[in-house]
């Protein structure tokens, strides 16, 4: 299993994917959202054989890696529901 990063060394790799994907999600980017990117996620997870290289790494926002992370588990992303009740696609992952 890979060793994860820690103190200096994860500050510094994480200032570097943010500048190199300048700041932004990269999912929503790619649908044509402007977002703010808020955590760093490996590609391909650790516990899946991935690596802490910055290759396999991406910014995204809150709500794309929280997606992501429940879909690496296997599991549904959570379902978002508007201010009428009504569910409301998640951009995020609909590709």
């Amino acid at each position: 299993m890979t060793e994860r990063l820690r103190g200096r060394a994860l500050q510094e790799s994480r200032a570097r994917i943010l500048r190199r994907d300048d700041g932004l999600c990269v999912h929503c980017r790619e649908l044509g959202h402007v977002t703010l990117a808020t955590e760093i996620d490996h590609i391909t997870p650790l516990f899946k054989g991935g690596t802490d290289d910055d290759d396999n790494k991406q910014s995204l926002c809150h709500a794309c890696h929280s997606d992501k992370t429940a879909r690496d588990l296997g599991k549904r992303p959570r379902l978002t529901i508007g201010l009428d009740g009504v569910p409301v696609g998640n951009h995020h992952w609909n590709k």
